[in-house]
């Protein structure tokens, strides 16, 4: 059941950022998507938006708590997620003149995170400086943020573009000394394909694409296994609209063997194009539970 709540409050709450790779996916594409989301709620006047979670059985679980409210002007977004084993936690997000996602800040009863995003004059995104902070750390060696004397932790991750929009580079600022590198490759359609952290034995992960562009899998080489693996893999309907979603993780057995598993996630939409159920099934497709959308 953790695991599945893990899981959970990935769907209510969407990517923030990660410390982990895939950068591209979990941030410049998935703020895309966000900034989209926002939109499509302002068109059509969605003001509230309730997560009901299901169990195998079709009981609601207990406990579970989610829930998006948006601002009169659209300005900001809070979600609310509460959870038996992780409590409560709220994420508020930030839109700009622009509708672009200027800030979040996710609160829970130990830490706070906040991220602050920056674009340049064509929208696309520069620089997300992030840091967390709580008032039980006792490491003085962290990083102070000044304006509130609590102890700290701050990452910036900053991107650069070609002359086409294209993103070639980013660094990743850890604490405001410790600087990593991570390059693009781009291919003749304009699409990323590879993300590349470039230090000795590095992440690389790659990615893969349909003949119409969209995003089919994202991959990495398992040091391990001493292959290529698939970390997610999409499919959409004829629209564009995300059909499927497998997510794996790999597990040390206790036999120190290297398991995969995956989680397959499939979405069905509203006639208004608005996602209202999602069921998730195990490597089995044995079904572990299901989310249904309420909107209002």
């Amino acid at each position: 059941m953790n695991k599945r709540i893990l899981v959970i409050l990935s769907v209510c709450i969407g990517f923030s950022s990660s410390a982990l790779a895939q950068y591209y996916y979990k941030e410049i594409l998935s703020n895309k998507q966000l900034i989209a989301d926002r939109n499509a709620y302002k068109e059509k006047k969605i003001r509230t938006i309730i997560v009901h979670s299901l169990e195998a059985n079709g009981e609601p679980s207990e406990g579970f708590f989610c829930e998006k409210k948006i601002s009169k002007d659209y300005s900001r977004i809070e979600t609310e997620t509460q959870t038996e084993s992780t409590g409560k936690s709220i994420l508020t997000t930030y839109f700009d003149a622009k509708g672009l996602v200027s800030k979040t800040i996710d609160q829970s009863d130990l830490l706070t995170a906040v991220s602050n995003y920056k674009y340049d004059s064509d929208n696309n995104l520069i620089s997300i400086f992030a840091y967390s902070y709580s008032t039980q750390e006792t490491d003085t060696s962290l990083y102070v943020d000044s304006r509130n004397d609590t102890i700290s932790l701050s990452e910036e991750h900053i991107y650069s573009y070609n002359n086409k929009g294209q993103p070639t580079k980013m660094l990743r600022v850890k604490n405001k000394t410790d600087t990593t590198v991570f390059n693009f490759t781009i291919d003749e359609a304009g699409n990323v394909t590879d993300e590349i952290e470039a230090v000795p034995n590095g992440r690389h992960y790659y990615y893969y694409y349909s003949e119409n562009n969209r995003l089919t899998d994202i991959v990495k080489y398992s040091v391990i296994k001493r292959k290529l693996l698939p970390d997610f893999m999409f499919e959409y309907d004829t629209d564009g609209q995300l059909l499927q979603m497998i997510t794996t993780e790999e597990e040390v057995a206790n036999n120190y063997s290297v398991q995969n598993n995956y989680f397959i996630w499939k979405y069905f939409y509203g006639d208004d194009g608005f996602r209202i159920i999602e069921k998730c099934f195990s490597n089995e497709k044995k079904l572990l539970g299901s989310f249904e959308y309420e909107y209002k």
